[in-house]
């Protein structure tokens, strides 16, 4: 079995990588399926790493195209669910004492995630709340 990719071998995610080397570990099986999601000529713009439902680990990742979640599987994968862009209503950010929630608003489609970083979440919330009123201010013109 071949391990997955690094995370500069994933186009974009030099620029973004933003995660601490212990959830890069964590989440090193979800990071080396989203380098296989990627369109060609699709590139990475944000991500964030958390927790899901029961405790398992999940990614949120934006491209310059759509909005990727990502969920652990009980034994082997991951659950993936796609949306694209136009569709993402909002992004806010939840901080607790220890860490932060967030939660996405998909058009009617609710991804969340528990347990990250508290500055994690404020800067990714931040990033796609300006990338979703880019979007709106293109479709404007």
């Amino acid at each position: 079995m071949q391990p997955p990719r690094s995370a500069p071998d994933i186009p974009g995610m030099s620029e973004v990588w933003n995660i601490s080397s212990a959830a890069r570990q964590t989440a090193r099986r979800e990071i080396g399926i989203l380098s296989g999601l990627l369109k060609s000529g699709e590139q990475l713009t944000d991500i964030c790493h958390g927790t899901a439902d029961r405790g398992r680990t999940a990614i949120v990742a934006v491209t310059d195209q759509r909005l990727m979640y990502l969920q652990r599987r009980f034994l082997w994968g991951a659950r993936v669910e796609s949306v694209p862009l136009g569709r993402v209503r909002s992004a806010e950010e939840q901080i607790g004492v220890r860490h932060a929630t967030v939660s996405i608003d998909a058009g009617g489609r609710m991804f969340a995630l528990a347990d990250v970083d508290r500055a994690l979440a404020q800067v990714f919330c931040a990033r796609l709340r300006a990338r979703l009123r880019e979007n709106l201010a293109t479709e404007d013109c």
